[in-house]
């Protein structure tokens, strides 16, 4: 799918609209399917996603798991929109990165 621009009242009543966001989602489309400036960060996924996409070495629990236990940085991947919580691929993937280092420094 292409990137959708919308204008700004339209953007905020989706973002605002648990009920609209959920239908949406259902239907395949992600945040960044509405995001309105082209050099916003766009690898925004679900934790679902995410976990599907990364199925090697991630699942839906670990990755909610982490952003329950709030090490110092995760908040910097995370979108809350509404109930819903979106990551940053890349951003998580380089905390994931400092993370594992940072662990096994300290054990």
């Amino acid at each position: 799918m292409s990137k959708i621009n919308l204008s700004d009242e339209i953007l905020d009543e989706i973002v605002n609209s648990p009920e609209l966001c959920n239908k949406l989602m259902k239907k395949g489309f992600s945040i960044s399917h509405f995001l309105k400036d082209q050099d916003a960060d766009t690898d925004l996924f679900t934790i679902k996603n995410l976990a599907k996409k990364h199925c090697s070495f991630l699942t839906e629990n670990k990755i909610r798991w982490l952003i329950y236990k709030e090490p110092s940085g995760i908040e910097d991947c995370l979108v809350r929109v509404s109930n819903r919580i979106f990551v940053s691929e890349k951003k998580f993937l380089n905390f994931l990165l400092n993370y594992e280092s940072n662990s096994q420094g300290n054990s």
